[in-house]
């Protein structure tokens, strides 16, 4: 099994570190819904932390995601919330799209971002049941944000294959 305390001090981030040390020690404390809240939380400022950095290092497909977080910064909060909820929506898509994470990845945080949504929305359930996860889900959906995302640089596949191929046929390009 990993070691969760571990990994959480590997956090890339280190302004995300508290975050997601908090979110271990709701997981450690029994408090699992606050540990899947809190991992949510993390995953999304970290993925939207390494799109600004790809951005200013010239992707492009970084640009909407930035302009859309400086819009909602500069904006009041009756208008900030709206765009950082639909920011929320499709920031898995531009993840993907960025080369932040691949299919599998994705798929395991989407499910985190689920079981997020049960825990912080009780009236998704019907007749007004509770979500209760099990400590050993949090654990599970930390272990995964913590390897998927939040231990790794903002680091893009295709574009460090190609520079490697590059430099390969002709390692003097690279200087």
């Amino acid at each position: 099994m990993i070691d969760l305390e571990e990994r959480v001090n590997r956090v890339f981030n280190p302004d995300l570190r508290p975050l997601v040390s908090e979110a271990y020690r709701c997981y450690v404390s029994g408090s699992a819904r606050g540990a899947i809240v809190l991992t949510w939380t993390a995953v999304c400022a970290d993925l939207i932390a390494k799109a600004q950095i790809l951005h200013e290092e010239g992707e492009s497909d970084a640009k909407d995601l930035v302009a859309d977080v400086e819009r909602a910064q500069g904006s009041a909060e009756t208008v900030a919330i709206p765009i950082m909820l639909a920011l929320e929506k499709t920031l898995l898509d531009t993840a993907e799209k960025l080369e932040l994470i691949d299919f599998t990845q994705r798929k395991q945080l989407e499910r985190i971002r689920d079981d997020r949504h049960l825990c912080a929305h009780p009236s998704i359930r019907p007749l007004g049941e509770l979500y209760e996860p099990t400590t050993e889900y949090a654990r599970a959906h930390l272990a995964a944000a913590l390897e998927a995302v939040l231990i790794h640089p903002p680091s893009q596949g295709r574009k460090i294959v190609g520079s490697f191929l590059k430099h390969v046929v002709d390692p003097c390009a690279c200087r």
